[in-house]
């Protein structure tokens, strides 16, 4: 799991099941380009076997538009998944 600017929080889920919900908050001038931005925003789930990487396209956004942004994440898994966080701002659980 790899997110950068935002928070992650993991919880327990049923068996063979992965699922991710993905929170943005955009900082823009306007509420109009705030949204527009966060259109942008896309969370990526890909399945490999028995992992799952969950992230999301912010290194394709972040450098080439001067718009700070968060993307919080939340992931269920099944209960004895082993799970790495990636994280360089944001809190863990």
């Amino acid at each position: 799991m790899k997110n950068a600017f935002g928070g992650v929080r993991v919880s327990a889920g049923v068996a063979g099941v992965v699922k991710a919900r993905l929170r943005k908050v955009v900082f823009e001038a306007t509420e109009q380009e705030a949204r527009a931005f966060a259109d942008r925003i896309e969370l990526r789930l890909a399945v490999e076997g028995s992992s799952a990487r969950v992230e999301t396209n912010r290194d394709e956004l972040g450098r080439s538009d001067d718009v700070g942004f968060e993307t919080h994440l939340e992931i269920e898994v099944p209960a004895d998944t082993v799970v790495t966080v990636h994280n360089e701002h944001g809190g863990s659980t």
